[in-house]
């Protein structure tokens, strides 16, 4: 028992470890969500995509990111919450009851996540008007999120009410510990399986504005 008491941090910090790794992970499927993988995409395009995702014809590919990409602000977080509920539809070209969430956003857009979402009238302006992000139908709910794993400073997301963001949890974290035969040395590890990934690009929206 000569090192007792260094055993419990020992532990927290195996843990830590852990769970570190599932927070970047999580944040590589929107931090690389413009670009094709061909070992996830099923439809030949990336997550996140300007020129659009296939459905069936004669209707066009829709987008979830727009052209070009856009700073968070007032009216673009508006056009987006617009585009996903008036233009999104299904794989047969039907249209879908999609609404937008949530925002997802970097440390860097925590300010400007607080005007939109904190202000009673409409931010950033002397007029007298509402706060149109507070008060869109079935818009938003959710509010805002700050995701400090996320590695663009400009980058900025919607969850919408589809869902399509998975976390397979193949295997729980689990800790196991046994004594090492020669010196009795005691000897922790820690074991886990997931996968976090998506089956539906329907689930998000996105943009990548560079400054």
């Amino acid at each position: 028992n000569l090192y007792k008491s260094e055993f419990g941090p020992s532990n927290d910090g195996l843990m830590e470890s852990f769970k570190e790794p599932e927070e970047i992970y999580a944040a590589n499927v929107l931090n690389t969500a413009t670009t094709f993988n061909t070992q996830i995409q099923g439809d030949g395009v990336s997550l996140i995509n300007s020129t659009g995702h296939p459905i069936d014809p004669p209707f066009a590919p829709i987008a979830n990111q727009p052209t070009p990409d856009v700073d968070l602000n007032e009216t673009s977080l508006l056009n987006a919450l617009i585009t996903v509920r008036s233009t999104w539809r299904d794989n047969a070209g039907l249209k879908i009851h999609a609404r937008g969430r949530k925002v997802i956003a970097p440390p860097n857009l925590e300010p400007i996540c607080l005007r939109l979402f904190r202000s009673e009238l409409r931010p950033g302006t002397a007029q007298n008007d509402v706060n149109a992000i507070l008060g869109m139908n079935d818009s938003l709910k959710e509010g805002y999120m700050i995701f400090d794993y996320l590695t663009s400073s400009f980058a900025w997301f919607i969850l919408t009410n589809h869902d399509g963001l998975i976390w397979f949890n193949r295997k729980p974290f689990e800790m196991d510990m046994s004594v090492e035969f020669t010196t009795d040395n005691l000897l922790v590890k820690g074991y886990q399986r997931y996968v976090p990934t998506y089956y539906d690009w329907r689930s998000v929206a996105g943009t990548f504005p560079t400054a």
